[in-house]
């Protein structure tokens, strides 16, 4: 894809190129909204699956109107604001924070629906370029209206899809005749990144390698970790009355899944 120009035929090929632009928007929004490095790599791994969904339909869109960095900065705004959506539900602003401007709505956020306490609000919002003192945002603070603390609510909970879950959960899709349905369904409750990897490995054919690269993975373990995944999609599968080898035809097809 160029810079400036029509979208690459080959939007894989351009999430490739584009990947170390990927990572340094999201290390700066990530550092912007005060994420811990944990926070961080869940956004960035939740981000990139959400970027390759839809045959990477986010390249797809791409009319060359603006530079590619400064589309993807916009894209990835919008979905960190999803993605914070996703997990904490959406949050508004008392009217007092509304009327004290953003670093009392920043400070509000951080109390009250990200539990900092005072202290780490105030050393992230000196990180994030705030110049008032500590003095002058615990005045802020005081300011505030007491509010319910927003309990984080994991993303496998609110999509009622549990990841990480060590039974097969599977949910049985509308279509549970469709083999590639039943597969699709499968994928969707990996991790974000195993979803990535799954998707580069075998929907866009690249190599290993070349994803441990992309990914700043390493090469070894890497094969231990697609094996792992494989064998809990055959399991899915399995249990959802799918042979061998018909698993076997499903995780090797170049179907959109």
């Amino acid at each position: 894809m160029s810079v400036t120009g029509a979208p690459n035929a080959d939007p894989a090929r351009a999430f490739l190129d584009h990947l170390p632009t990927i990572d340094r928007l999201i290390t700066v929004i990530a550092r912007r909204n005060g994420l811990s490095s944990t926070d961080a790599d869940e956004f960035g791994s939740w981000a990139r699956a959400r970027i390759i969904d839809n045959n990477y339909a986010v390249f797809s869109k791409f009319a060359g109107r603006s530079s590619v960095s400064t589309y993807l900065s916009v894209v990835l705004t919008n979905l960190f604001h999803d993605y914070r959506n996703s997990v904490w539900g959406r949050w508004r602003p008392s009217v007092t924070a509304s009327r004290g401007g953003p670093t009392a709505m920043r400070l509000e956020a951080l109390l009250y629906r990200d539990n900092y306490s005072l202290r780490e609000a105030v050393e992230v919002l000196r990180s994030s370029g705030v110049t008032l003192s500590a003095a002058e945002i615990g005045q802020i603070a005081v300011s505030l209206p007491a509010r319910q603390s927003a309990s984080e609510v994991p993303l496998e909970v609110l999509d009622g899809t549990p990841h990480e879950a060590d039974g097969v959960t599977t949910e049985v899709p509308a279509d549970a005749d469709d083999d590639f349905a039943i597969l699709r369904a499968a994928v969707q409750e990996l991790a974000p990144e195993d979803q990535v990897i799954m998707r580069m490995r075998f929907w866009d054919d690249i190599s290993v390698a070349d994803i441990a690269r992309a990914l700043r993975l390493e090469q070894k373990p890497l094969y231990r970790r697609i094996e792992a995944i494989e064998t809990r999609l055959r399991a899915v599968l399995s249990a959802r009355g799918v042979d061998r080898e018909r698993a076997r035809e499903l995780l090797s097809s170049d179907v959109v899944w």
